[in-house]
């Protein structure tokens, strides 16, 4: 008996690992089948929608439109400010403003869809260069229903994607990250962001209005028809969103990839994945959004099993942070901020335009330093006065004074400087001058700025600076608090740091878009000449490397 219960156990095993068998190959093939649809599309959808002068893909309404009078429709007509306007009561659906000039355009098929002359003359502008760089390749009617097919198959490919389990997306990532060429991945990646565009179509107070494209299969209508809807009902714009996410995270496998000789696979650069029509799109309200969702994290579009684009979490796009446009992001961060930055009465400082100077007067305001150190009554007084270091006296010596006088290391006094403090908003005013306010500010953080960075740091090339050999940790410190207090006073700074300072933020952040590990590149940007000479040693393929390069430090022919 138990020799036959052995037997039926391992037959029914076998049975049960043939039928996993043959369901790991079923989902190979349709996965195979999936991928085979996206390379039979991409070269249609590649480069059909037409762009505006800024480069962002566009969606003209499908119906041809027409130029109204308003006189020829007896719409009254008003003086306001001193001119004539007319109540059409219709807004245009490009720039939402109210239409109040004589003539307007008007969909020759009675649509509900309207544009002022100004609009109308920029989208006409847009689609005659597409069209006529394209007219002698396909007829105009063929080039208008080839615009409308390419955001369907948009939505049908990112539903064939997204409705699958998480080991089928996850096997399809991975077929794209490691079978793909990079130039054909990159091209479906700038396809899907296009469409992306196509579907932001203007703003409004309460959020963006977006167009989608549906199939009709009804007979007498059109093949193709558009709607437009408020963008967190639109289903089809989410799914191009969970798409773009997917591509993102296929893209991110490709990095982690590595090929023979050890180095990671080249992936597609993670600007590629940002839709610049977003910054059409209130940051307030999606901010505020963000904020309602905020206990709920973006949803792992390949490990999550129940992954799905209608979720709040996935329809908040503030928390799309990877693929937003960085002025877009910007103005959430400062908005973040400013909500969760406590309110705290402002501190009046006055301080010296000479750069040494200045530098030693912002470490001593932002650090705390003993000398600099405000009375707790002041601090409850919002027209506090920050006294400055005297002008007598160099700069080592007032750097001296504050060493014999400070009872701890500096290291100890930042870690216990006073938060409430380092976060209070601050007037600035320098010493001498009578200017203050919001030019006076602005002016400042441009003046500091370059103060700390002729003071700390080195000119590595054209306004591209690296951390130098100062050991002055208190003005590092004060550094750092400065370009935080930029965000919080809304005050844009020049880029001054090569991407390696950011990408090792990143790294330290453990953020996905940094690189896994130090390169040349990365040296590159820091030290271009030591980059180069390091680039010359390792692509040499002589026996005489120590005779033309001479002691590199060790036998490079070496074995570890």
């Amino acid at each position: 008996m138990e020799a036959i219960s052995a037997g039926l156990c391992s037959d029914s095993r076998a049975k049960d690992e043939a039928m996993q068998g043959k369901k790991e190959d079923h989902r190979n093939d349709e996965m195979l089948w999936v991928l085979s649809l996206l390379t039979a599309s991409l070269p249609l959808m590649a480069d059909s929608l037409p762009k505006d002068d800024h480069g962002l893909c566009v969606l003209p309404h499908q119906h041809s439109m027409e130029l109204q009078d308003a006189d020829e429709l007896h719409i009254p007509m008003r003086l306001w400010n001193g001119r004539r306007v007319y109540d059409t009561q219709k807004i245009c659906d490009r720039c939402m403003e109210a239409i109040l000039e004589k003539e307007f355009y008007h969909c020759s098929r009675d649509c509900d869809v309207d544009f002022c002359t100004s609009c109308h003359t920029e989208l006409q502008a847009v689609l005659d260069k597409h069209f006529t760089l394209r007219s002698s390749k396909m007829p105009m009617t063929h080039l208008v229903e080839r615009m409308l097919w390419t955001m369907h198959a948009a939505d049908e490919l990112a539903w064939q994607i997204l409705r699958r389990g998480h080991h089928e997306r996850m096997l399809l990532a991975r077929l794209l990250a490691e079978e793909w060429p990079l130039d054909i991945f990159a091209s479906l990646v700038a396809t899907i962001v296009d469409v992306c565009n196509a579907k932001v179509l203007y703003n409004a107070s309460n959020g963006a209005i977006t167009s989608s494209v549906c199939r009709s299969y009804t007979l007498g209508q059109e093949p193709y028809q558009q709607q437009s809807q408020p963008l967190y009902e639109d289903d089809s714009f989410w799914n191009t969103i969970g798409l773009l996410q997917f591509l993102y995270a296929s893209n991110l496998l490709r990095k982690e990839d590595l090929d023979t000789e050890g180095n990671h696979r080249p992936a597609v650069s993670a600007l590629s994945f940002v839709p610049e029509a977003i910054n059409q799109c209130r940051p307030e309200v999606e901010w505020s959004r963000r904020e309602a969702n905020a206990t709920h994290a973006l949803p792992d579009i390949l490990r999550s099993e129940d992954f799905t684009t209608a979720s709040p979490e996935f329809r908040c796009l503030a928390a799309h942070t990877n693929i937003l446009p960085i002025n877009f992001r910007r103005s959430c961060v400062v908005l973040d901020i400013r909500h969760s930055w406590p309110r705290l009465p402002a501190r009046h400082v006055t301080l010296r335009r000479d750069p040494e100077l200045l530098v030693a007067d912002l470490e001593a305001f932002f650090c705390e330093s003993p000398i600099k150190k405000a009375s707790e009554e002041d601090m409850q007084d919002s027209s506090t006065e920050v006294t400055t270091v005297p002008a007598t006296g160099t700069n080592s010596e007032m750097q001296m004074d504050t060493e014999e006088e400070a009872e701890e290391p500096l290291e100890e006094t930042l870690r216990t400087a006073n938060s409430t403090a380092l976060r209070q908003p601050f007037y600035v005013a320098f010493q001498g001058e009578d200017g203050q306010g919001l030019g006076v500010r602005k002016e400042f953080f441009h003046v500091a700025t370059r103060a700390f960075l002729a003071l700390l740091f080195e000119e590595v090339s054209s306004r591209q600076y690296w951390f130098g050999r100062v050991d002055r940790p208190g003005a590092f410190f004060a550094f750092g608090a400065l370009l935080g207090h930029a965000i919080v006073h809304d005050v844009l700074i020049p880029s001054a740091f090569p991407w390696t300072l950011f990408d090792l933020l990143l790294r330290d952040l453990q953020s996905p878009p940094a690189d896994g590990r130090l390169s040349l590149s990365h040296l590159a940007a820091v030290a271009p000449e030591e980059a180069h000479s390091l680039r010359q040693v390792l692509d040499y393929q002589g026996d005489d490397i120590l005779q033309h390069f001479g002691e590199l430090g060790q036998d490079p022919f070496e074995s570890a």
